[in-house]
C-alpha cells in the first residue's frame, strides 16, 4: 500500500468519525428541542444515553428516532440543493443580437 492510499484511508476515517460525532451532537440537541427543554450540557453521547434511558417509552422513542433522522435529512437536502444549482439549457441559450447590442459592440 502506498503512502498516498494510507493517508487517504486515514483522512476518510477521520472525516467519518467527525461526521458521526457531529450527527450525535445534533441528535442530542434536537431531542431536547423536541421535548421543549433547554438544550444544556449536551455532548456527543447525549442521544445514546437518552436512548438507553427512555428507548422503551413509546412517545420518547419516536422523539429519539426523529432527532436521529433529521440531521442526515437536512444535510442530504443541502447537498442536493448545492449540487443542483442553476440548470443549464440543453441546447445553449444563443439568440439573435438586438440592434442596440450590435451598435454597442461597434459592428454598425
Amino acid at each position: 500500500m502506498s503512502l498516498r492510499t494510507a493517508l487517504l484511508i486515514v483522512a476518510v476515517g477521520a472525516a467519518a468519525l467527525a461526521a458521526l460525532a457531529t450527527w450525535a451532537y445534533l441528535a442530542g440537541y434536537l431531542y431536547f428541542l423536541l421535548n421543549q427543554a433547554a438544550p444544556r450540557h449536551i455532548d456527543s453521547g447525549t442521544w445514546y444515553l437518552y436512548w438507553q434511558a427512555y428507548g422503551e417509552d413509546r412517545a420518547q422513542r419516536w422523539r429519539l428516532i426523529a432527532a436521529a433522522a433529521i440531521p442526515p435529512l437536512i444535510i442530504s437536502a443541502a447537498i442536493v440543493f448545492a449540487l443542483a444549482g442553476k440548470q443549464r439549457p440543453l441546447y445553449g441559450d444563443a439568440r439573435w443580437a438586438t440592434e442596440r447590442e450590435i451598435r454597442d459592440a461597434g459592428l454598425l
